[in-house]
């Protein structure tokens, strides 16, 4: 059987061995052909293209609408220093790409990471709401069902799990 494989790791594997935290040999062997890949950040231009294309797969992935990256996006994105690197760039796309109202995106980048991330319940009330209220909007779409104005409750046709599942 003849096998290859591909590996990915954001640590210095050399330095690990020095160190003994990684066996030499396994090194070697996963060492075979090398490819260093810098970090995001150091990549500021591929930013706008990854952008587009998470888009593009995050809203067909939700059936929805493409929104159109601007400029100010653009510039938004590539003024952010990227510690989760290209999986946390494709997560805030998909984010921006739930909440987004109208077609416009929002990244909130810059807020301080507790205020995005650890923000007491009733602060998403709204939040909840609005996210709640299109993921019953788009599961009624692909039933068929009526759906109900924003202020009322949503008449989604009972969907089985399985039915949901594979609509995907």
């Amino acid at each position: 059987m003849s096998v290859r494989v591909i590996t990915a790791t954001n640590r210095n594997l050399e330095q690990e061995v020095k160190e003994g935290r990684f066996r030499r040999g396994l090194f070697f062997r996963l060492s075979v052909f090398p490819l260093r890949v810098p970090p995001l950040r150091d990549r500021l231009d591929d930013i706008p293209a990854l952008a587009s294309s998470f888009l593009e797969q995050a809203a067909r992935r939700m059936h929805s609408a493409i929104p159109t990256l601007t400029r100010e996006n653009d510039q938004e994105l590539t003024s952010y220093s990227w510690p989760g690197n290209v999986r946390e760039l494709q997560n805030v796309i998909e984010r921006a790409v739930i909440l987004a109202s109208g077609g416009t995106l929002r990244f909130g980048l810059h807020q301080a990471d507790d205020q995005l991330l650890f923000r007491p319940a009733s602060s998403f009330s709204n939040l909840s709401g609005e996210v709640s209220w299109k993921l019953s909007k788009r599961a009624a779409e692909r039933s068929m069902a009526p759906m109900a104005p924003p202020s009322g409750l949503a008449c989604v046709r009972p969907l089985s799990l399985r039915k949901l599942r594979n609509s995907e």
